[in-house]
Parts: C-alpha cells; sequence; structure tokens
C-alpha cells in the first residue's frame, strides 16, 4: 500500500504531538497550552541557561589555572585540581543537555500550539518568537559542544597526565 506525502506528514505531526503530550499531560483544569504558558516555561530556562553560563566560566577558569598547578610539580594537587574540573565540566555538560531538552520542548509546543495560526501579524509574531528561542538554544547547544571539546582536548588530557599515565 503506498502511503501519501500527506498522510505521511499526518503521521509525523501525529507522532510529534503525542510525545509532547506524554512530556506535557493536560493540566488537571483541562485548560491546553497557552503562549503565556510555554513562554513562562521558556524563560524559567533562559534563566537557568544564565546560571549555566556563569558556571561554565567558572568551570573555563578553573581550567585554565591548570597549567598553574602542574608547574608546581606537586603531583597530588594536580590530580585533585583536574579531576575537579572533569566533574565540573560533565556537570555542565549534563546541565547543558537538560536545559537545552526544556528550550526544545517550548519552541515544539509553540510552533505546534500556533501552526493553525492564520492571521499575518500573529504568523509573523510567532515565527519571530520562535526563532530568537531557537538562537538561545542553539546558543546552549554551542557551550555544550565547547565544554565537551575543552573535556576531551585539555581536561582528560591533564588528568592524564596528573595519573601519571
Amino acid at each position: 500500500m503506498v502511503i501519501s506525502a500527506a498522510a505521511r506528514l499526518m503521521d509525523k505531526v501525529k507522532r510529534r504531538t503525542d510525545m509532547i503530550s506524554e512530556r506535557y499531560p493536560p493540566r488537571n483544569d483541562g485548560k491546553p497550552d497557552t503562549v503565556k504558558d510555554i513562554v513562562e516555561h521558556y524563560m524559567q530556562a533562559l534563566t537557568e541557561m544564565k546560571v549555566l553560563f556563569k558556571s561554565a566560566n567558572q568551570a573555563k577558569a578553573l581550567c585554565n589555572q591548570l597549567g598553574e598547578v602542574e608547574q608546581l610539580q606537586i603531583r597530588s594537587m594536580f590530580l585533585v585540581a583536574a579531576t575537579e574540573v572533569e566533574e565540573q565540566f560533565q556537570k555542565i555538560i549534563l546541565e547543558a543537555l537538560t536545559v537545552r531538552t526544556k528550550m526544545l520542548d517550548s519552541i515544539n509546543r509553540l510552533a505546534l500550539l500556533t501552526a493553525a495560526q492564520t492571521e499575518p501579524q500573529g504568523l509573523a509574531a510567532a515565527r519571530e518568537l520562535i526563532g530568537n528561542m531557537t538562537d538561545s538554544a542553539n546558543l546552549v547547544g554551542n557551550l555544550h559542544s565547547e565544554m565537551s571539546d575543552g573535556l576531551e582536548e585539555v581536561v582528560r588530557p591533564a588528568l592524564a597526565r596528573a595519573m601519571g599515565k
């Protein structure tokens, strides 16, 4: 049986809608999502993003100090410092995934909610908002990549040197 393009699209939208419904079940009062609810959820993620970037800057500063600690040639101190930096990088990587997931969920929910928008101004406003939200989510994705790269290229080699490998 041949499935038409329209049927495939409808199936894809239904799967995404079902996935979002599973993550965000209907509220007890039975009211559907509103743009206000979605934006509030997204603003919470932005607040978490701000804290995440602050933590990342602190972890990067500690990472930059690893060279100074290594020059002291106190192996145990260098090992402790490298281990701490590794833990912070891993924590930030995990938090970045969590924050980005929240942002992408909000973006998807807003896109589904506004998909039926027919008013040109409303559609343009929704697209602009979704675009801005996507830019922020991409920043968190870039931070995740940067921290992952730093972990593999700087922190883990430093940790291996500290362990004498």
